[in-house]
This record gives structure tokens, sequence and C-alpha cells, in this order.
């Protein structure tokens, strides 16, 4: 780094020279997918059970085959060019899955509305992509704002066409950095602490990252420095390591059972969701918020609006303790706006015997206990759907025993 002030121009340079910047979090605390006609029909697949539930999870962990690559290759795997609408982009793929880094500042840092109202000065996206046929655009914005602009920073046209490339340096370690750090976790026996391990190290990438700095470089002269605040990307971006990393991990432990869930709201209410009761097996990752945001809206790494409104999905990976026991446990979902219109998700992994699954009004029970035990029974069918007052909801599962140990559960949430 050039820490030579003595050419650089008077009206930028002073005795504290660092453009601070912050992040915001406009996508809730979660990385929503992208409703369109063919990431509907992967969910009509998902929903139908067997191979088709196979398939779409299958389709969905493609996206930790890129962040091994990421991890292989680090920064060198990114290229960096010119997007759209004021934008500079950093993007790396393996040849299948795709991440795409953009930023878009307003011209001379004016300050705007983003499209949920907060006042912003630019918007970063992530982006995950799948291509055709499968179409999966996963898609997480956060504000930019300026927190810090000392006095003796002056913001011209080439000042604020400089600060692109630092602003998307800093982003783009931050989402290398975590990628990295997340596979390099070491999981012992504790395979219930491993999503707060992972959420801590997203944090703590943030922190490292944060109190770095990158040059703003004017005519070939470094006239500044720029920092960024990621603490409040943390949150959303943490959720992805379910996603991406959590599939690369697991498969270096030695366990028999690995169970894969995935929950889609498509409805327009907050979900709430719990884990009331563990019957065997450990959750070895869930989301850190315990809420499944409501359908909404946000921007592609193009700068326009999506045209449908995205979906907040919730990922879990639970895993058994031991090399002859299993998996079950219920899942309770509620929400703040209807009375009496909760329901539960009972999932059975057994050692022995067949896997089930199963819906229903945990009301009707004597407890989360019972809840379990009276829904928990083998019935050979692998896709069940239940309905209440408010909601439809269809879980499925890829198969009922074999798999080589490893399966997958999609569960839909619709509004009547």
């Amino acid at each position: 780094m050039n820490t030579n002030t003595k050419n650089k121009p008077n009206k930028y340079i002073g005795s504290d020279d660092t453009l601070k910047f912050s992040l915001s979090n406009l996508t809730s605390n979660g990385f929503p997918v992208q409703d369109n006609e063919a990431f509907e029909m992967l969910l009509d697949n998902a929903s139908s059970g067997g191979n088709g539930t196979a398939y779409y999870l299958k389709t969905m962990l493609k996206f930790s085959d890129l962040a091994q690559y990421l991890n292989d290759k680090g920064l060198d795997a990114y290229t960096i060019d010119a997007g759209l609408n004021n934008s500079l982009q950093a993007t790396a793929t393996d040849g299948i899955s795709s991440l795409c880094i953009n930023v878009t500042l307003n011209e001379n840092l004016e300050v705007t509305q983003a499209y949920d109202g907060t006042p912003v000065q630019g918007i970063a996206t992530v982006q995950l992509s799948l291509p055709d046929p499968e179409n999966i655009n996963k898609i997480v914005n956060f504000g930019i704002s300026v927190l810090e602009l000392p006095p003796t920073i002056v913001v011209t046209q080439q000042l604020w066409q400089a600060l692109f490339k630092p602003l998307l340096s800093r982003l783009t370690k931050f989402v290398q950095g975590s990628i990295e750090n997340w596979l390099e976790t070491e999981v012992g026996d504790d395979i219930e602490g491993l999503g707060d391990t992972l959420s801590a190290i997203t944090e703590d990438t943030a922190s490292t990252v944060s109190e770095e700095t990158a040059d703003i470089v004017v005519e070939e002269e470094v006239v500044a420095e720029l920092a960024v605040d990621l603490s409040m990307a943390a949150v959303s971006f943490g959720a992805l390591a379910i996603l991406v990393a959590v599939p690369i991990i697991v498969k270096l432990l030695e366990k028999k059972f690995i169970l894969h869930i995935e929950v889609t709201n498509e409805t327009d209410i907050d979900l709430n969701w719990s884990i009331p009761y563990m019957n065997e097996g450990g959750m070895a990752t869930a989301p850190q918020d315990s809420v499944i945001p409501k359908m909404s809206k946000v921007k592609d790494i193009w700068g326009d609006e999506t045209n449908t409104p995205v979906m907040f999905q919730a990922d879990y990976i639970a895993m058994n303790k031991s090399g002859f026991s299993g998996i079950g446990f219920v899942i309770g979902f509620s929400q703040d706006e209807f009375e009496n219109q909760d329901f539960a998700a009972v999932i059975s992994i057994p050692w022995i015997s067949n896997n089930s699954i199963a819906l229903c009004n945990p009301d009707d029970f004597d407890g989360w206990e019972d809840v379990y035990n009276q829904n928990s029974f083998a019935d050979n069918n692998q896709i069940k759907r239940f309905e209440n007052q408010r909601f439809a909801t269809e879980i499925a599962i890829d198969a009922l025993d074999g798999q080589g140990d490893e399966y997958h559960v999609s569960l839909r949430i619709q509004k009547l």
C-alpha cells in the first residue's frame, strides 16, 4: 500500500483520510430465492416425493460445489467487469454455478430510498445462480451508506468513480474469506454446535475485513483510504453457510445418517419455527433467526427489481449421534397474525425401520413428545399434506429406506 501523501491532491487528503461506509440489510435475515416459473416447477418436483424431492435438493446442493471451487481458487477465481446502471461486479464460476458480487453507487453519493424505503447511497448485491433449465437465483441486497466522510474529502465525479473498486474489493474479500473460513471448520462430537460455530466465523470474518482498508486511487495516485462496516452483512450471508458449506463439512464426519431439510415460506406472513422436541439425533445446523420471512422483493445483479417476489427458505441438517441410532424430531410453526393456526412437522429416520413424515395440529395432542409419538409411525407415504384455516403445508421425503443413509425432506408452506 502506498502511504506517501506528498503528491496527493490537497482537496482529498488530510490528517485522517479514511472514507467509512456501512452496509445495511435490505433482505431481512436470509438469502432468498427468486420466484420464477422454472423454480416453481422445481418446487413441484420437491413436493412430489421420491426422485423428485431428491433431484430438487441435490440441485440446490450444487452450490456447495461452487464453495469448494472458491475455496480451492481463492480470490483468483473472480473476474472484475463493469455491470449495468453504474455498477462494478466480481464474478466467479465453477462452470455450473456462479457467484456475482455487484456494487452500484448513486452518482456523487446522493441519498435515495431503496425499494423498502431505507435511505441509501448505493446497493450491494450478492447473487448465486444456476443456469437453465434450473434457473435458480438466490439474491441478497445490502444498502450502502457513508458512515463517516472526513471534512478533508470532497466527493467529486473522479472520486465517486474511484470508489467502486475498493468497495467491491472489501465485499469480495468478506464473501471469499467467509467461505474459506467455513470450510476450515473442525467439528468434534458436538454436532449441534456447528451452526453457532459457522455464525461466529462469519461475524469474525466481517469484523476482520471491516478493520482493514483499501486504497482509493484517482489518476494513479492513492488519495484516501476506504473502510466498510460489514457487521450487518454477516447475518444474511451467514445463512448461506448451511447451504454451501455444511454439506462439505458433514461429508468428512463418520455419521451414518444425514438428513437435509428445506422449508420454503410462500406466504405473505412471517413464520416462526422451533424444534420443541428431539427424540434422537441432533440438529447440526439450523437458521440463526427463528423467523422465516414472508415473500418480498429484491434487486438483481442488473439493478432491476424482480418482477415477482422472492421466497425465503430455511435450511437444516440433522445427523445421528452414534453408529446405531437414528434421527427423530418435531419442527413447530406459528405466526403472530392468526390464533389457533399453528402446525407441526414430524420427521423420523430410525436406525432399523422405515422413515416416516407427518404434518399435524399440535393442539390436538398432549405436549410435544406426544406429537412425536403419535405421528412417527411408518406408513409408507412419501408425501403428506395438511391444511388449517389459513395455511396449506406439504412435506415430502426422497426415500423411506436405503439411499446410502442420506435423505432429503422438502417442506412447502402456502397461504389458503
